[in-house]
């Protein structure tokens, strides 16, 4: 959540660093602005809520700089994207009111220029990948997410001098945001121990896996050795429980190429804070992998 040229906000705790990363990602000159002397609540209503908030107007600049000509058409297939929940292609040209063949047009460039990733189920077979119609597409930057889910769609109550009522209504979707920023931590933290040749076994792909029967937020994957580690991030106050590990166990023939036969299962759990007694034996007994937020951020900075 940060490194040698970005500062780490020693005076919050691990949760509260997570947050500042969930809404600001790692750009120094954003980080720079943030004061740890006040609480994340002081500091978003400073720098986003209000009319002269040094970043509540940057990301109108940024898409404006990057795309140049039709902004209007990139921010609409942005909002879709974040604050309309649309991530297949089918539904963000819906919400957008842009035809097919004409959003292809404006995906492309947003992919190219890394505003968006186009992300796909991590067993989706490598020969299969890029023809895949399972794709999703999801904003890459951590400050344009948080601006379009939380800022963009109030500007109305900012230009009304009506912050505080604002950071009031956004309370459990900004806990489920950072939730989701947790999920992209451990599946950094998967790819972080790949690289460093650390797991049992080195994955062709690393990503998470979405059908209507099964979700998994982490999936690593090797098809030349038929191996595979699936993992659950929680991001929910209090230990994880044995449910957990037992939900995730429960779901590998549904998840496993060809149910699980002939491959190998490797399972991975992320906790917020810790596990109960009972979870860890329950992991132990499949030679699971058990981490936490204050672990991965070591690990990974």
């Amino acid at each position: 959540m940060g490194n040698d040229q970005t500062p780490r906000h020693p005076g919050y705790d691990v949760h509260k660093r997570l947050a500042v990363y969930a809404i600001l990602g790692g750009i120094p000159a954003y980080l720079e602005r943030w004061r740890s002397s006040e609480s994340p609540v002081a500091n978003v209503e400073r720098l986003f809520l209000q009319r002269t908030g040094w970043l509540r107007s940057e990301p109108l600049v940024l898409v404006s700089d990057l795309t140049r000509r039709e902004t209007g058409t990139y921010e609409t297939i942005l909002r879709a994207i974040v604050v309309g929940g649309k991530h297949t292609r089918e539904a963000i040209g819906e919400a957008a009111v842009i035809p097919s063949t004409a959003l292809s047009h404006y995906l492309s460039r947003l992919l190219d220029l890394q505003l968006v990733e186009r992300r796909i189920p991590a067993i989706v077979p490598l020969d299969k990948r890029k023809t895949s119609k399972g794709s999703r597409y999801f904003l890459r930057d951590a400050y344009l997410r948080f601006y379009y889910r939380f800022v963009d769609p109030n500007l109305h109550l900012i230009e009304q001098g009506l912050s505080r009522r604002l950071w009031a209504s956004m309370g459990d979707n900004f806990r489920a945001f950072v939730a989701e920023t947790f999920e992209d931590l451990s599946r950094a933290w998967v790819l972080a121990q790949a690289q460093a040749g650390t797991l049992p076994f080195e994955p062709e792909v690393v990503g998470a896996h979405w059908a209507p029967d099964a979700q998994v937020d982490v999936v690593a994957i090797d098809w030349k050795s038929k191996r595979i580690l699936l993992g659950e991030a929680t991001w929910g106050e209090g230990k994880v429980g044995r449910d957990v590990i037992r939900e995730l166990i429960d779901k590998t023939p549904k998840v496993v190429p060809q149910g699980g036969k002939g491959w190998q299962t490797q399972y991975a759990f992320f906790a917020r804070e810790r596990f109960t007694d009972a979870a860890r034996d329950e992991a132990g007994k499949h030679g699971s992998l058990l981490t936490t937020l204050t672990e991965m951020e070591r690990e990974i900075g």
